[in-house]
């Protein structure tokens, strides 16, 4: 059992804006909550209500530890307790948070889904994988979802589950594992009528075993309401009433605001409460008159007295290697099965490969070949590893899951990114093998094991970048266009356009940071390094090409392994990134 109270939680924000007079930008304070205070026990389902803008998800945040009060022009004071005491790290232990929005991996069916989740969430020590199934089933039909059961998430390429459906599997794979607190934003939104009742009709259910439930509903009907033990009303930020929900209505009528007979109790309250529109009450005068009710006063002594239970958090969590064979198994299937991760790729550059090698079809030793070559490698170590740009919308959609499952404690970051790398690795070898058959024999080029090898390389290399940018920029369209700029000047600095010693000493830097450079210089070596002789007066062998470029005497194993430490180096800064910024605040 877990009782969580709030005491005076206030949040200040400063907002640019221009000022209508003057046209010049001017910084406000803004307060987006205004002192609020409440407590939640065992047993019992807050309904927090309020107008669109009123606080309510905020206030959500705040209570779950989702709100960053570090960032630059906010201040966020008051405190959070459970069973009494602050609210710390372990707290995402004992509670799961259900955000509005849908953050769930798109190839998995309903059932795969949940039994992913019960897989991570509960501990292996506890539970055979039998009883784990189970729970996951039983979850799965309370919800309503037997009948989709088989039915997958879907995306773009593939339609899946409704949004109904959507929301209700969401909720679901939170109460996996049985949180002692659950909190949820908006979880009616975008359900019709009978799955709402039936939802709430579950939580309600649920909260009498014991789950401490807090909700934001924005307009519940009237069998909705009825569910609700307490109601908080919200209005820019003010509480306007906390108490039960039974008897919001004969306070509002004590506050001289009745209600009309035959009308939904929630909708009264959301006339009064949203400012937007004529007809609502006085705010300033509501937040103030509570304080001095006695609604207001007997929520200021509930949060003066003890509290006498503790929250025994379990001894066994799934350990590292655990959530690596889970996390390894989801990682797999869905990149196998994710057409923009894997498949269209593949499409991508079979096509591009094949065009490459009728292009350059059976290459010579003629003076025209060496060009040709020269080329065809660059356009290999260039423009290959450029298309890695198109699986970056992907990374967005994963990294949406990331933040949901990490905030609700699911895994460990580390887990969560050498599982991701090593299963991208069967894929991108795929993709590697199949691009050399189809480039190395129809051109004639030398050494198919090195090429194959450096192709692999450098497209692990891409990988770890693309996953890079993915966690750095809020939206794919940024994140496209500034990988597109990276590998654009990675180009121009890797040898090609201008060799070595003739890039300006303000560039040069850019040669020695590009990873195409090395990969291209082993691309090279690989191939001229072993031709004896060309039909040339100006480059009589291959040794002499290689010289031309400065790129004699380099051997290829070297900067093979520089390729492969930048992937190995990006994936590091990649799960540095994740360990600490995203933590699923906002």
């Amino acid at each position: 059992p877990a009782t969580i109270a709030w005491k005076d939680l206030t949040y200040d924000v400063k907002l640019t804006r221009s000022n209508p007079q003057t046209g010049k930008k001017e910084t406000i304070d803004k307060r987006i909550l205004d002192g609020l205070s409440g407590i939640v026990r065992p047993g019992e389902m807050l309904a927090i209500c309020g107008p669109s803008g009123g606080g309510k998800t905020t206030l959500l945040d705040a209570i779950a530890g989702r709100i960053d009060p570090h960032r630059k022009g906010r201040k966020f004071t008051g405190d959070v307790l459970v069973n009494g005491k602050p609210r710390d790290e372990t707290f995402s232990m004992v509670a799961s948070y259900v955000q509005q929005e849908h953050a769930l991996q798109t190839p998995f069916t309903v059932r795969e889904t949940m039994r992913y989740a019960a897989d991570l969430l509960i501990p292996h020590a506890e539970s055979t994988q039998a009883e784990r199934r189970a729970r996951a089933d039983n979850v799965t039909h309370v919800l309503g979802l037997d009948s989709c059961s088989n039915t997958i998430v879907g995306d773009v390429f593939r339609k899946g589950l409704s949004g109904g459906q959507l929301r209700r599997l969401s909720i679901a794979v939170e109460l996996v594992r049985n949180p002692s607190i659950l909190l949820l934003d908006e979880p009616t939104s975008g359900l019709d009528s009978a799955a709402a009742e039936n939802i709430m009709k579950h939580l309600s259910h649920l909260a009498k075993t014991g789950t401490t439930i807090i909700c934001t509903i924005h307009q519940p009907p009237s069998e909705v309401w009825a569910n609700f033990d307490k109601f908080l009303l919200l209005s820019r930020g003010k509480c306007l009433y906390f108490g039960a929900a039974n008897n919001a209505v004969d306070y509002f009528e004590r506050m001289e605001y009745p209600c009309p007979g035959q009308s939904n109790p929630a909708d009264f309250f959301l006339r009064l409460a949203n400012t937007d529109f004529e007809g609502h009450a006085d705010i300033e005068a509501l937040a103030k008159g509570f304080k001095t009710q006695p609604e207001g006063m007997a929520l200021s002594s509930a949060l003066s007295k003890p509290i006498d239970h503790d929250v025994h958090i379990s001894k066994h969590r799934n350990g590292f290697m655990t959530q690596l064979l889970i996390l390894s198994h989801r990682a797999f299937f869905n990149n196998a099965r994710n057409p923009g991760i894997f498949l269209v790729r593949l499409i991508m550059y079979i096509l591009l490969c094949l065009m490459i090698g009728f292009m350059f079809w059976d290459l010579g030793t003629g003076p025209t070949d060496i060009n040709s070559r020269v080329s065809l490698l660059f356009f290999v170590a260039a423009f290959l590893v450029f298309m890695s740009v198109a699986v970056l919308p992907f990374f967005i959609v994963e990294r949406a899951v990331f933040l949901r499952e990490r905030a609700n404690g699911w895994y460990m970051v580390p887990a969560y990114v050498l599982a991701s790398f090593l299963m991208s690795l069967p894929g991108l070898f795929i993709i590697a093998l199949v691009s050399s058959i189809l480039v190395v024999f129809p051109a004639g080029l030398n050494n198919f094991g090195v090429f194959l090898l450096d192709l692999f390389l450098s497209l692990v290399t891409a990988e770890a970048f693309m996953c890079v940018i993915a966690s750095v920029v809020p939206h794919y369209i940024i994140g496209i266009a500034l990988g597109a700029a990276v590998y654009g000047f990675f180009m121009l600095c890797e040898g090609f356009m201008k060799i070595k010693d003739d890039i300006p000493d303000w560039f040069i830097w850019g040669y020695y940071i590009a990873f195409h450079s090395y990969s291209f210089r082993a691309f090279m070596v690989n191939e001229f390094d072993s031709i004896p002789t060309f039909t040339s007066p100006q480059f009589p062998d291959g040794k002499s090409v290689l010289a031309f470029y400065n790129m004699n005497d380099k051997p290829v194993w070297k900067d093979l392994l520089v390729v492969g430490s930048y992937a190995i180096a990006l994936q590091i800064i990649f799960g540095t990134i994740l360990q600490v910024f995203h933590k699923g605040k906002r």
